[in-house]
This record gives structure tokens, sequence and C-alpha cells, in this order.
């Protein structure tokens, strides 16, 4: 397939296991401070069995070694996992992506696989707006990021250049395909879906409304 002349292109480098590395960090810093909460509990408990009567001493002994010695293992047993967890995500090598919009469709790369559409290939285009607080309000703000997908792969676009001006694109081209097609079916009598509402030959029908007639 041509894409025709190039009108967007981006590109983007994602570090290896970007979730991982996330919830390795998590788990390091859950590991630490429960390691720290159960040190303090430690002391506490050491003093008071320490400091109480002798004849109590061993029972706070006890509790000192069950709950103090417990919270340190536990502590480390979450450190130690987050820890691994995070460096095996960076170890991870990166992924590197990009995107090329052109006039008869979009080709994309993924580590060196490259997928072409053309406009009437392209099965999903989601572009979700997200909510950005804006001095405590929240405002849409569509384009932050979309995902295309044909042919069994799916791209997400974000964090790159122009990634509004993409976004519109596809969608104009997108969308023009898809109306040119829902056209034809209704012509033909044939039921359109457009996500929860279905447009007929008599009406629109969706959110538990029933029919209503053209």
């Amino acid at each position: 397939m041509e894409l025709g002349e190039v009108q967007h292109s981006g590109e983007r480098i994602v570090p290896g296991a970007s979730t991982a590395r996330v919830f390795g960090l998590i788990g390091l810093g859950v590991g630490v401070l429960l390691g720290l909460a159960a040190a303090l509990l430690t002391v506490v408990l050491l003093a008071a069995a320490l400091g109480g009567p002798a004849s109590d001493r061993g029972v706070g002994l006890f509790a000192t070694g069950l709950f103090g010695g417990g919270g340190l293992s536990i502590a480390a047993v979450i450190g130690v996992c987050g820890l691994g967890l995070f460096l095996y995500a960076r170890s991870r090598p990166p992924s590197h992506q990009s995107i090329q919009i052109g006039e008869h469709g979009v080709a994309f790369e993924i580590d060196g696989t490259r997928t072409e559409l053309a406009w009437v290939e392209v099965d999903s285009f989601l572009c979700p707006p997200s909510a950005a607080p804006i001095y405590g309000i929240k405002v849409a703000m569509p384009y932050r990021f979309f995902t295309v997908q044909g042919k069994g792969a799916t791209f997400e676009a974000r964090g790159m250049p122009n990634l509004e001006e993409m976004g519109r694109r596809v969608d104009e081209a997108v969308s023009a395909h898809r109306f040119a097609e829902a056209v034809q079916k209704l012509d033909s009598g044939e039921a359109v879906e457009f996500g929860p509402i279905t447009f007929t030959a008599k009406g629109i029908r969706g959110f538990s409304f029933g029919l209503t007639e053209w």
C-alpha cells in the first residue's frame, strides 16, 4: 500500500517494562516504610519489656520477637521483591515506536515490525478524552493519546510532538470512510451501530429509549 505524501509523523522510545518498573518502585517504597515502622515497633516493645517487671520480661521479649521480627521479615520480603522487579524492568531493552500518517493511510512500526493500513483497513480508532485538572476544574483534553488498530496490530500514540494534529487527521480520514459506509448500509436497508446508538431506516434506537422514528 502506498501512503502517499506523509503529512504527519512521530516517534518515541519507551523504557522497557515501564509498568513493571513502577510497581517495583512501589514495592520497594512499601518495604522501606514497613521496615521503618517494624523497627520502631521493635524498639518500643523491647524498651517496654526491659523496663517492665521481671516476671513479664519473657512475655515482652516474645512479643518483641513475634511482632517486631515478623514485621521486619515481611518488610524485607516486600522490599526485596520490589527491588528485584525494578532491576528486572530496568534491564529490559527500550521499545522504539514510530507512526506515519499519509494521504491514503497510516503506517506504524514497533521494534522493527511495520504495519501499513489504508483508511478502509483501520478497524478501530480510539481517542478517549482525558481529564486534566486546571485550577480544580476538570477540562476535557482530547487527543492526549489515541490508538489505531488494524490487521491484528495495535499502536498507541502518546508522548509525541504534533499529537493533536495526528489524532485529528486520523479521526477525520477514518470517520469519512465510516460515514460513507454507513450511508451505503442505510440505503440498502441495513442497521448501522455507533456505540450504544443504532440507526435504521425507520429511526434511531438506543439508550433503552426504544425506537425514535424519523
